[in-house]
C-alpha cells in the first residue's frame, strides 16, 4: 500500500500539470506553516511508511523461529 500511495501521488501530480510528481500545491500556505510544503510531506509518509515495512520484514525474516 505505501507503495502504491507513492505513485498515486504522482500520478495525480501528473494529471494536474503534466509532470510526474510535481509538487501541484505547491504556493499554499505561508514558510513554517502546517500546509506549506505541497504535496512533499505526503510523499515522505508513504516514502517513510514502505521502508518501515520493509525493514520489518526484514526484521521477521532475520527472528526466524527463534520466538
Amino acid at each position: 500500500l505505501a507503495g502504491l500511495s507513492f505513485i498515486g501521488l504522482g500520478l495525480v501530480g501528473f494529471a494536474i500539470s503534466g509532470i510526474f510528481l510535481e509538487n501541484v500545491i505547491e504556493g499554499y500556505g505561508e514558510l513554517g506553516e502546517l500546509v506549506s510544503g505541497g504535496l512533499l510531506p505526503l510523499i515522505y509518509i508513504a516514502i517513510g511508511a514502505k521502508v518501515g515495512a520493509e525493514m520489518s520484514g526484514l526484521v521477521d525474516r532475520m527472528r526466524g523461529d527463534a520466538v
